[in-house]
């Protein structure tokens, strides 16, 4: 049964837990940029309800969903930090012997950055990339107009609506397409950014990731879910198995990609259990 919980010093990471056992193999979800710890079409929230014998932690990063501050503070570092925080505590309070990162857009990111923390307490760490980045983003003074970026780097932060202008929000008929797409690539859709904050560290953040740190060999196991119609970078090639999701570039475009993930999740989790035991 699952259960809120609060993580942090302060209780400053809202939570859930889906409590199996003490020792048990623990799964720990990591959404996208701008998303609550469900995600985008309750992905998440399925994963949890499907997976069985597994301790399973869902959390909000600060600024996001639940818990504190709002999305103007938001950088990759304050979210490494907030997955790293629920890592080590529920490390310490379950004793896993193997952790499973399951990350999708900029958390696939976020699972690589603590990946190698997990490793080095002696534990087994295999990393679940959904849909993360296949091509290097653009540059955002090549996608932002010049005026707004001067305004946002003055004042620090800068609302949406302001750097990414539009009003259909069903069809996105009148946004600049490279702009929406950009956010989806991070996780995020335009209409759930609506109305909030975003700091020019962040998009200084975002310019950082680099594919070459990221699609590399690592000393543990590393699979990716993607989408049929995003072109496989050839970086991801031989770092990791890849498992296809069918005629859809991101997996919220048809209900038939969110079964296909929970397919792919549970195979990698049975086949790392048969071989670890």
């Amino acid at each position: 049964m699952w259960k809120q919980v609060r993580f942090g010093s302060r209780g400053e990471i809202a939570g859930i837990i889906e409590e199996y056992a003490m020792y048990a193999d623990m799964v720990i979800t990591l959404p996208g940029f701008g998303q609550s710890m469900n995600e985008k079409n309750y992905l998440f929230s399925v994963l949890r309800k499907k997976l069985q014998k597994v301790n399973i932690i869902q959390f909000d990063y600060r600024g996001h969903g639940d818990s504190h501050e709002d999305l103007s503070s938001t950088t990759i570092q304050s979210m490494t930090d907030d997955a790293l925080c629920v890592v080590i505590e529920n490390i310490k309070k379950y004793k896993p012997r193997h952790v499973y990162l399951i990350g999708h857009a900029l958390g696939a990111i976020i699972s690589h950055r603590i990946a190698s923390y997990i490793q080095s307490t002696g534990l087994n760490v295999t990393t679940i990339m959904i849909s993360p980045p296949t091509k290097e983003l653009p540059r955002f003074q090549d996608l932002f107009e010049e005026m707004t970026l001067k305004f946002m780097k003055n004042e620090g932060t800068i609302e949406l609506t302001q750097l990414v202008k539009g009003e259909d929000y069903y069809s996105l008929s009148d946004f600049n397409y490279k702009q929406v797409e950009y956010f989806k690539i991070l996780g995020a859709h335009i209409i759930n950014l609506h109305g909030q904050q975003i700091s020019f560290d962040l998009l200084k953040d975002f310019d950082e990731i680099s594919l070459s740190s990221i699609y590399k060999l690592n000393d543990w196991d590393t699979y990716f879910i993607i989408g049929e119609k995003c072109l496989v970078n050839e970086k991801i090639r031989g770092v990791g198995e890849i498992f296809i999701l069918d005629g859809v570039s991101y997996y919220y475009e048809h209900p038939k990609s969110l079964d296909q993930i929970i397919i792919y999740v549970k195979e990698i989790i049975n086949k790392n259990k048969r071989y670890h035991n």
